[in-house]
């Protein structure tokens, strides 16, 4: 068995993600290639792990097996390195359903301890995301591709079980590069993927609205803090709204209508229906009227005209909109869609902060048929949320 150690600078574009993820330096990423998909029938003969040490730098320990004679004692050796690291927590992709089972039947095998750390699957936030985001897949490729990381030249797990055994008869120097490289580049490119636990911050979004601008066709720009730190920016898009994510920052342009629109009113046993003038008043000022004059009023006969700026309300926030906005409005009684009614030259950055929020949330919530993204790289972006 042999035993290879690397260690790398962190790429600058990285190094908030160190400060942003208190959870970060003790994590201790890990990937295993085997010979097939059956720990019955198969086994495990290379195991990389990778870790930010002391100095700041990503060091990985890679462990490969020289033969299938090798496969116990390469697991006694990662059970050790295990044991050295008994306060970190092993971060992965997928290995819920692959890594951590496979390993532990193959410790078992021998009579071996299962694996004693806790564990961190990177895979179940990316499940996440791809209900909100189009990406390509769900294999670690497509999602490094996803975030702007890309191989040149790397051959697929698959691909290398063959590697491996022709390894394992004439130790090739090219051999060992091949299986050592794909391993390492698995490894390596986990921690970046931490810009995850950012993204997933827009559930919760903590905007703050900096500058407002007034557009003349009928929309409204803004700037500000988007308490998310990320390394690359990207852009979410509807028709009504279109907002760019930066470092640390956020910008936006959101469109309004300048139309009537009417507010229905929530309690139709107050009003009355005037026949012939053909809308409603208070109950309390029928009394004095001949009774043929009015009438109770339908659901939809039951609303106020106004008019004005009003922004779109998304559908299913109704109800946050209205306790953060007041009054909604809508065109028909029967249509989903509403609005809130805002001047738009009093528009101000608090207002913003929490329409840009909500409007955020519900794009989050929204799957993605029911919505258009834009691609980041019509953004200058390498990767496209």
């Amino acid at each position: 068995m042999k035993t290879v150690i690397h260690e790398k600078e962190i790429d600058r574009k990285y190094h908030y993600l160190l400060s942003a993820n208190g959870e970060a330096e003790r994590l201790l990423f890990f990937d295993i290639e085997t010979t097939g998909f059956s720990p019955k029938s198969n086994m495990v003969y290379l195991i990389g792990l990778s870790f930010i040490n002391e100095e700041k730098k990503l060091r990985s320990i890679q462990l490969l097996a020289e033969g299938a004679d090798d496969e116990k004692e390469l697991l006694l050796a990662f059970l050790e390195r295990l044991s050295d690291s008994s306060d970190m927590l092993l971060a992965g992709y997928n290995i819920t359903s692959f890594d951590i089972p496979f390993l532990n039947a193959r410790l078992q095998k021998y009579a071996l301890p299962s694996i004693p750390l806790k564990w961190r699957d990177l895979f179940g936030d990316v499940k996440k995301l791809t209900n909100i985001f189009p990406m390509k897949g769900r294999r670690l490729r497509d999602i490094e591709a996803f975030f702007g990381i890309f191989r040149e030249g790397d051959k697929s797990g698959g691909e290398l079980i063959g590697v491996f055994f022709e390894y394992a008869l004439h130790h090739g120097h090219e051999n060992e590069k091949e299986l050592l490289s794909h391993n390492l580049l698995d490894i390596q490119n986990l921690y970046p993927l931490l810009i995850l636990d950012e993204i997933k911050k827009l559930f919760s979004p903590a905007f703050s609205v900096e500058k407002v601008i007034l557009n003349d066709n009928d929309s409204i720009s803004f700037s500000g803090s988007s308490g998310i730190n990320i390394y690359s920016p990207f852009s979410i898009r509807t028709d009504d709204f279109l907002i760019t994510f930066d470092e640390n920052r956020i910008k936006g342009t959101i469109n309004f209508s300048h139309c009537k629109m009417k507010h229905y009113l929530p309690d139709p046993t107050a009003y009355v229906y005037l026949i012939e003038e053909e809308r409603i008043i208070p109950k309390a000022l029928s009394y004095s009227l001949e009774k043929e004059r009015y009438r109770k009023p339908l659901k939809e006969e039951c609303y106020v005209d106004e008019e004005g700026d009003f922004f779109p309300v998304p559908e299913g926030f109704e109800d946050e909109a209205g306790a953060l906005f007041g009054l909604l409005y809508k065109n028909s009684y029967k249509e989903k869609c509403c609005c809130i009614k805002k001047d738009r030259h009093a528009v101000s950055e608090e207002f913003l902060t929490s329409y840009a929020g909500l409007i955020v949330k519900s794009f989050l919530a929204t799957k993605p048929s029911g919505r258009r993204t834009k691609s980041a790289s019509q953004v200058r972006s390498p990767y496209s949320p």
